[in-house]
């Protein structure tokens, strides 16, 4: 079975679709531009949440004893740095 994408769809070859090919970070974007939420809210929607439901207690929030895995975005909200187990990267 091959998963492609296009135009923001997931679809098996034989054109089945199969999911969405929607990034967490184009998720955030989504909720702030074409949902006025605000970056705090976005920033729950996009990670506290997807955590929760997962049962990942250490993740989605910044706190003691939480996994500190970050992004780190400019105003336009273009993406400069992932910090993930202490470590940055740049994409």
């Amino acid at each position: 079975m091959e998963v492609t994408a296009e135009r923001g769809i997931r679809r098996i070859s034989d054109g089945i679709l199969s999911g969405s090919a929607l990034t967490q970070l184009q998720a955030f974007r989504n909720a702030i531009r074409k949902f006025g939420r605000s970056i705090p809210e976005a920033s729950r929607l996009c990670s506290r949440t997807p955590a929760r439901i997962l049962g990942l207690s250490s993740k989605g929030t910044i706190g003691p004893g939480m996994d500190a895995d970050l992004i780190v975005m400019d105003r336009d909200l273009e993406l400069h740095a992932v910090i993930m187990a202490g470590e940055a990267t740049r994409p």
